[in-house]
């Protein structure tokens, strides 16, 4: 009867420490590697691939993808919103925006330090925007696929820095 009691204690530790081991996350670039996001909605898909270098969309008006690169942090989420024909994602000082209509992305870049608000509507993204010196209002439109804004205090039309493939 000892040594069965013996080899039961044995038994339960290597078991015990097998379970343990199985239980312990892998570090390996499997479980560490980003997925990739897809998003869809009446007329578009928008994906962001694993290697998280570029924004993709297919138009369901144009039957054609449109690709822009962007650049992520390790930690920073790729969040894409998508509406029934257009797709917007701000990372960093910049916005993305995509229009099925058009089937082009834009990129808005933002002065530094500003403080962006994003809304996405089926014809329009709009982005309010506050900086140390004011505040502007920037949309951009599903048929041409271009961003425009104007400068809340004066009225007057604001320069647009923007990338378009």
């Amino acid at each position: 009867m000892p040594a069965f009691a013996s080899l039961l204690i044995v038994f339960s530790i290597f078991s015990t420490s097998l379970t343990l081991a199985a239980d312990k996350p892998q570090d390996n670039a499997q479980t560490t590697a980003k997925k990739p996001v897809i998003i869809q909605s009446i007329d578009l898909i928008v994906v962001s691939p694993q290697s998280r270098d570029k924004l993709m969309a297919y138009s369901m008006q144009t039957n054609t993808w449109d690709q822009i690169a962007i650049s992520v942090e390790p930690d920073q989420k790729v969040e894409p919103t998508v509406s029934r024909n257009m797709a917007a994602c701000q990372l960093g000082q910049s916005i993305y925006a995509y229009s099925a209509k058009a089937g082009v992305w834009s990129r808005l870049k933002l002065p530094p330090e500003s403080k962006a608000r994003l809304q996405v509507g089926d014809n329009a993204i709009t982005a309010s925007v506050k900086t140390k010196q004011g505040s502007c209002f920037y949309i951009f439109g599903t048929t041409l696929g271009k961003w425009s804004g104007i400068d809340l205090a004066t009225g007057k039309q604001m320069p647009i820095e923007q990338d378009q493939k």
